[in-house]
């Protein structure tokens, strides 16, 4: 009788504390199906409480525009209509690769925040440091060719855009770009398949859903396994930005490193989703200074201008969200790449 009566209340007990979680999984199960007829997005973003009060209570527009629909330029100009054997394009304009005499030619790259899909063509930060350039009094004349494009990786720039940016004569190549190699809403899916990571992501998505217990494992078991993951990604970043500056030096190429500003406040480390983000993120901009002392290159420190010495009403002025900037950010951050190149070759 006694055994019985213990079975029965072990089954009772565990029962208990699975329908929690059976109960939660089928929540998001059903808010990722109707989000997807809702916007026809087959990958719902949808990870806790405060993600389905805004697809709950927020228009389609708005839940679009948070979830990385910044564009609004389309690529119209058809490739055919250009010589390529004699230069190509980036950002809807077409570059010889043979420099013009007695013009000054800088490449820069980066992801979104570099092409800049929250303003037109003009509005990137490298079209403005162009036309502040152009404005300097003098003989010579400016050329800032945008080879930024969306969801770029610094892997990706060291095997394709670099390589793509040799084509052209140039003195400059300036380097931002950080966030893709770590901010991904699905980071904790990059995880070695181990059976205890699966394990892990299983009820890491499931607690994201219930504040209480998303904090408890965040704090205990998830942070742990996602930021073992975020320092191997910081050693890769940190060998394709080396590998990058070493190679744009051996071709007589100025190499310029600027801190990527990101809106920190929108993060934070007990986020669900990016667990570890913000210390990894300090991490790898204590890293940049590393590699600009060591092969003794000009770097600028857009994160703290852009983030730390402005007001919380100042940033929202200049960050669209936490990694792409307004109009008035990417003028911001012409200024201080500008003000810094100048001050770098008068002194």
């Amino acid at each position: 009788m006694i055994m019985t009566y213990l079975r029965k209340r072990l089954v009772l007990w565990s029962i208990l504390f699975i329908m929690p979680f059976l109960i939660l999984f089928f929540i998001e199960m059903g808010t990722r199906v109707v989000q997807s007829f809702k916007v026809g997005n087959p990958e719902p973003l949808f990870y806790g409480g405060a993600e389905l009060h805004r697809f709950l209570f927020e228009d389609t527009d708005e839940i679009l525009r948070k979830q990385g629909s910044f564009y609004v330029q389309k690529d119209v100009l058809k490739r055919e209509m250009f010589d390529l054997t004699r230069g190509d394009l980036y950002r809807d304009q077409y570059y010889t690769f043979k420099q013009k005499t007695g013009t000054y030619r800088i490449i820069v790259f980066g992801g979104s925040s570099v092409y800049s899909v929250t303003t037109s063509k003009s509005g990137s930060f490298p079209a403005v440091l162009e036309s502040l350039f152009n404005n300097l009094a003098g003989q010579n004349r400016y050329e800032v060719i945008n080879m930024g494009k969306s969801g770029l990786q610094s892997y990706d720039i060291r095997e394709r855009i670099q390589p793509a940016a040799f084509r052209f004569e140039h003195d400059m190549e300036i380097f931002y770009h950080l966030s893709n190699d770590y901010f991904r809403p699905d980071i904790i899916e990059q995880l070695p398949n181990s059976f205890l990571n699966r394990i892990n992501n299983i009820f890491y998505r499931l607690s994201a859903a219930y504040s209480a217990c998303r904090n408890i494992w965040t704090r205990n078991m998830g942070k742990g396994f996602i930021t073992e993951h975020l320092r191997g990604q910081h050693k890769q970043y940190y060998d394709n930005v080396e590998t990058m500056i070493k190679a744009a030096k051996t071709r007589g190429i100025t190499p310029v490193i600027v801190k990527q500003a990101l809106d920190m406040k929108i993060n934070s480390t007990t986020d669900s989703r990016y667990p570890g983000f913000v210390e990894i993120y300090e991490q790898s901009l204590l890293s940049l200074d590393e590699i600009a002392k060591k092969y003794n290159i000009l770097i600028l420190d857009a994160a703290n201008v852009l983030t730390h010495e402005k007001t919380s009403a100042e940033q929202r002025e200049i960050f669209y969200d936490i990694v792409h900037l307004t109009a008035k950010g990417n003028a911001e951050l012409a200024k201080i790449i500008y003000t810094g190149l100048v001050d770098e070759t008068t002194q």
